[in-house]
């Protein structure tokens, strides 16, 4: 029986087809004809991993988590969830849980959601309307300005390039300080990488960094595969007061250039493809 979270793959580019397995979590949008998967099929996974999520002890402590968040930026709930990188949900077993869990946060804080990832089927476009979520046509790189509302800003497994177009787009102690990042920990990104390397590739996060702080989260989950390296990150405005003024005098470089980019930009895909016209 074939795995449920890997496809076949046939080759056309041969008169003799060829399969293979591909892993859904790891693949660009470019390389394989997936087969389409139900609605219904698609939302009964979710409705599964919701129930897993729900009741286990690592959803308790992300709820306890973002409500000590919340209370670091003085916030009394979230309003706002701004989602990238989600990934294909209803295929792939990990990108499905990462939707659950912001469908339950949606859900526990009566929150608007907005979410966007270039490969999203139309299928899973539906999905996500039907969940009262607000699917961004555009690829925006990351870069999406936020409202001021008390934001949760989720980046499940994300790379630092996108992480970072967020923060420069935001850079600003009013902007920062009404945001939750839940993202991979940028502590565990400015200790294993080289200053050079971030200086490249990261440099808002690695300037932002001392002025953050980062709420551990335990990684309990039954998968460990789908929430690790994961946190919690606040910029508090008590904090950012104490920044000298030339951090946000700074222009921070773009983090990513052609050819070196780790996710898939508005140049090989600009907006969900059952918008074009």
């Amino acid at each position: 029986m074939q795995d449920a979270d890997f496809v076949t793959v046939i080759s056309k580019r041969k008169s003799r087809k060829r399969q293979q397995l591909v892993d859904l979590g790891n693949i660009s949008y470019r390389n394989f004809d997936a087969p389409v998967i139900s609605e219904e099929v698609a939302i009964r996974r979710l409705g599964a991993a919701k129930s897993d999520i729900a009741t286990s002890e690592f959803y308790s402590s992300l709820l306890i988590l973002l409500r000590q968040g919340l209370s670091i930026i003085c916030a009394p709930v979230i309003e706002e969830v701004l989602c990238y990188g989600l990934g294909r949900f209803s295929e792939c077993m990990t990108s499905r849980y990462q939707c659950a869990l912001l469908f339950l946060l949606k859900e526990n804080f009566g929150a608007k959601v907005f979410i966007h990832d270039p490969i999203f089927s139309v299928t899973e476009c539906n999905i996500l309307r039907n969940f009262g979520c607000e699917v961004i046509i555009d690829n925006e790189e990351g870069c999406r300005k936020l409202s001021g509302k008390p934001t949760l800003v989720f980046l499940p497994h994300c790379p630092k390039q996108l992480t970072d177009n967020f923060l420069r787009t935001n850079w600003s102690p009013n902007l920062l300080s009404s945001c939750l990042l839940l993202s991979n920990s940028l502590s565990h990104l400015v200790e294993s990488q080289s200053r050079r390397e971030l200086s490249l590739h990261a440099p808002c996060s690695l300037a932002l960094y001392p002025h953050s702080s980062e709420l551990g989260l335990v990684n309990s989950f039954r998968y460990s595969d789908i929430f690790n390296d994961t946190a919690l990150h606040v910029f508090p405005a008590s904090k950012l007061a104490l920044a000298a003024q030339d951090l946000w005098d700074y222009s921070p470089p773009s983090g990513y250039t052609k050819g070196d980019i780790e996710f898939i930009s508005k140049e090989e895909k600009p907006k969900l493809p059952h918008f074009f016209e």
